[in-house]
């Protein structure tokens, strides 16, 4: 069994949170991406004959 000593946990934590940075742009943008995706279900229940409340039940349900 090997153990790590502080500058190497320090090492793993700092370039953990380098790749989280560099992602975070992608990340960002993919969440625009999916408000896209669940604002046009909503409205998409809605065109069909739900109520504004069926359809947001509908849509909360589907993002548990």
């Amino acid at each position: 069994m090997s153990t790590k000593d502080g500058s190497e946990y320090t090492y793993e934590l700092l370039s953990a949170i380098d790749k989280l940075n560099k992602g975070l742009p992608a990340m960002l943008e993919h969440q625009q991406y999916i408000a896209k995706l669940i604002k046009a279900r909503y409205e998409a229940l809605i065109s069909a004959g739900f109520t504004d409340r069926q359809a947001l039940i509908l849509v909360k349900e589907m993002y548990k």
